[in-house]
């Protein structure tokens, strides 16, 4: 089946303005730093405090207000540019699929939005979209149509199992963030014809450890995240997707009530939860 559009173009802008398609398995960190203007920090054991502590540093007021914890990862971004911040203790495997998740949320919730209003109403709108100033009327109506964040961004990956997913919106946001990475780290046609090359059919619960293999070994992806991967390119093909599925508007908590193990909604986030 073929893949959305919007994620699609989204890797295709990526790699455009990386220069260079990553050989397999893919750090990500170099495509990063020449693709896009974010900065990645890796700090052991990263916890919401070392955030504060090395933002301070940097001169920057994080505003996230909560007791201490533990986390995988966050994007702060503001002002067009951001920092990846990543526990710097974890193996590669999951290094690279935060890196990819936080890249995700970086150029969808965060870069394209910006870039559509800026577009819209011009570069009077920056210090709007920055927090700087108070829009006006119509700069409000715009960006409430644009669904644009104001001011600083943030989005925490939490070890913790209180991080549970809240609402359609954000549950969304992190579908389009995760099938994004997948898309980064893991191309599907990629996927594919390595699993063919390797005598994978699209049948046989066989099969679905035999992909899971593949992309552990071919695509270094964790092995939670390579299981959900493998069930969805396992099942999406079986029926046409929804319109707002196609469009990334769902995701598996929008149709948690269904029975359909094939509709694109169904996508599972991945297994660790996170506060948005």
């Amino acid at each position: 089946m073929p893949r959305p559009f919007w994620l699609q173009a989204a890797a295709d802008d990526f790699w455009r303005a990386a220069g260079e398609v990553e050989p397999f398995p893919r750090t990500l960190e170099a495509p990063v730093l020449w693709a896009l203007p974010l900065f990645i920090v890796k700090v052991p054991r990263l916890t919401l405090s070392d955030v504060r502590a090395k933002l301070a540093d940097y001169g920057i007021a994080f505003g996230v207000d909560g007791p201490n914890r533990n986390l995988y990862g966050c994007l702060i971004a503001f002002a067009g540019k951001g920092v990846v911040m990543l526990d710097g203790s974890e193996p590669p495997d999951e290094l690279r699929f935060s890196l990819a998740h936080e890249v995700g949320h970086f150029i969808i919730d965060y870069m394209q939005p910006r870039n559509r209003i800026l577009r819209r109403l011009g570069p009077a709108i920056v210090d709007v979209l920055d927090g700087l100033r108070a829009p006006n009327k119509e700069e409000r109506i715009d960006a409430v149509l644009s669904d644009v964040r104001i001011g600083v961004h943030t989005h925490l990956m939490d070890r913790t199992p209180s991080g549970a997913i809240g609402c359609g919106r954000i549950s969304g946001s992190e579908f389009r963030a995760d099938r994004l990475a997948f898309e980064l780290l893991a191309p599907e046609d990629a996927v594919l014809a390595e699993a063919n090359a390797s005598g994978f059919a699209s049948t046989a619960n066989d099969d679905a450890a035999a992909m899971r293999a593949v992309l552990v070994e071919v695509f270094g992806l964790p092995v939670a995240s390579a299981r959900q991967y493998a069930h969805f390119l396992n099942t999406v093909g079986e029926r046409r997707p929804s319109i707002r599925s196609w469009l990334g508007m769902d995701s598996d908590a929008d149709d948690a009530g269904t029975t359909s193990r094939s509709n694109v909604s169904n996508f599972p986030a991945h297994a660790r939860k996170r506060l948005t």
